[in-house]
């Protein structure tokens, strides 16, 4: 499960963590609600991944190793599907959304007309986004292994598309009005057509913070004149939602590798009907080439050779896994979870002199019986110290450093300086979202780190080693390793200075701790 991705996959042998911090084992010592980045596996994932990989090999005893590979990725696409209630052959899979962005803009492309894309709040989107909304490379190697040139054209594109991102906050750190937003959009649209430009205009559903954006009544007013792709690789959507776009003629792109906590780079693009019949038949840059496993889209022999991305199929059925168990559930029962959740959340921040919550509205969605999706399901929230002119929140790098030591054993660091701390909080690993770059007043450079503790589908499920405990007991626990978190961040806070001398890393499991 670490091949098929990037180099962010790797493990490094001295933590037993990806560059995410989380890994293909289980992890269940661990705190853990990170769904906004990426999640370490759980139980239910692992076994699901471990169930696949038996299949697999079954299946190339008996028919041979590619064969068997392709049965997997087709079953894969298969469940992806029957989730969302699409057809299977409308699902192509890609390591990431940024991936998936390459893949709209080609699509964007059949009309033969210069491509202007929009994007929303790109700095709360993958880091690559950008470029690849472009037309180019967005690293130096792409998922296949295929060596590239960041920053350089995909063969077959020969102009780059010209990209536009709309802010989503106020140079404040405010959210902006939505009908700013739709208007700025609306004539970025309308002036890209006057000069005889597709579009290519981006939903963003959700955002890192959980914002939502351009609203339906904007796209809709475009009648159909520009390609729309639904950016939500969050996945904090229900699957009638997913539908619903699609019945538009959109694209959407979606992740098991967030909201259902599956290990990171399990992308997908979802197809309508005439969409997936252009990827069939029509034609595709040849540099698409070297990020497209076989069997990763549907009824298309590109590329035609090569091994099949087996890892990003086992990555999607450990997600699978997730989403089976969410979906068993429900709606009313998952809502009721989370809502009880971020309620604890922000009233345990808003205890706390050293945090302030970053004010996020709930995603405004048509009704929906139960829904559990016109809410927020991340918490965002500053950190920091108060000075003589008031209180200071902590900018971005100081942020990453609160983000890596809260997933880091600080007790022998702790104990060398004879600082006293309770070990069930300083040794507790805690894994949280990664910061998010916000315009901030007071700190270093205008720009604070926003830290994110999220709601995903394992806090709704729960784990099968939880088949024991009953929901409200299972669920006070994780509202009580919630506020571990905080706790371990004001700790954090008292013992800076030894700690960013220190600067401990993180790791797969505490110092005292034997497999």
């Amino acid at each position: 499960m670490a091949k098929g991705g990037d180099s962010r996959l790797a493990v490094d042998p001295a933590t037993g963590l990806n560059h995410y911090g989380c890994s293909h084992r289980p992890r269940p010592w661990a705190i853990t609600f990170a769904s906004s980045t990426a999640s370490s596996i759980s139980e239910r994932g692992y076994a699901g991944a471990e169930a696949a990989r038996r299949r697999l090999i079954l299946c190339a005893l008996r028919d041979g190793w590619h064969p068997g590979a392709m049965a997997l990725t087709d079953d894969v696409r298969a469940r992806i599907g029957r989730h969302f209630g699409v057809d299977a052959a409308h699902v192509v899979l890609a390591p990431s959304g940024t991936d998936c962005e390459l893949v709209a803009l080609a699509l964007a492309r059949r009309h033969g007309r210069p491509v202007t894309n929009v994007l929303i709040a790109a700095e709360e989107t993958g880091s690559g986004v950008p470029l690849a909304a472009a037309g180019r490379h967005f690293s130096n190697e792409t998922a296949r292994g295929a060596p590239v040139g960041r920053g350089r054209l995909l063969d077959g594109i020969d102009t780059a598309a010209d990209v536009y991102s709309v802010p989503i906050r106020t140079d404040a750190g405010c959210e902006r009005d939505p009908a700013a937003i739709d208007a700025e959009c609306m004539a970025i649209v309308r002036a890209q057509q006057a000069a005889a430009r597709h579009v290519l205009i981006h939903r963003l559903d959700l955002s890192k913070t959980g914002l939502l954006a351009p609203g339906l009544a904007c796209l809709k007013a475009l009648g159909g004149t520009s390609d729309v792709v639904v950016d939500a690789c969050q996945a904090r959507i229900d699957p009638e939602r997913v539908r619903d776009y699609l019945d538009r003629g959109w694209m959407v792109m979606v992740t098991g590798s967030k909201f259902y906590t599956g290990p990171p780079f399990a992308g997908a693009l979802l197809l309508p009907p005439a969409l997936a019949a252009a990827l069939r038949t029509g034609p595709m840059p040849p540099g698409l080439g070297a990020y497209v496993a076989p069997g990763d889209w549907p009824g298309r022999g590109f590329p035609p050779d090569g091994p099949a991305n087996v890892g990003l199929a086992l990555r999607w059925a450990a997600a699978c896994a997730e989403m089976d168990a969410l979906t068993a559930l429900p709606r009313a029962t998952v809502r009721d979870r989370i809502d009880g959740f971020i309620g604890a959340m922000r009233s345990s921040i808003a205890t706390r002199p050293s945090f302030r919550l970053l004010p996020t509205s709930a995603p405004d969605r048509p009704w929906l019986p139960d829904a559990w999706d016109d809410r927020q399901t991340i918490v965002s929230f500053l950190v920091g110290h108060g000075t003589e002119d008031g209180w200071r929140p902590l900018d971005l790098a100081a942020a990453r450093s609160v983000y890596r030591w809260l997933n880091a054993d600080l007790a022998p660091v702790l104990r060398q300086h004879g600082i006293a701390a309770s070990p069930a909080i300083a040794s507790r690993l805690c894994h949280i979202g990664q910061p998010v770059p916000v315009p901030a007043a007071g700190a270093q450079g205008g720009i604070a780190g926003a830290l994110r503790m999220s709601a995903g589908a394992r806090l709704v499920s729960g784990e099968p080693s939880h088949a024991g405990l009953a929901p409200q007991t299972r669920l006070a626990r994780e509202h009580a390793d919630a506020r571990l978190v905080l706790d371990k961040i004001d700790l954090i806070l008292t013992a800076w200075d030894v700690l960013q001398a220190a600067d401990p890393a993180p790791g797969f499991m505490p110092a005292d701790r034997t497999c």
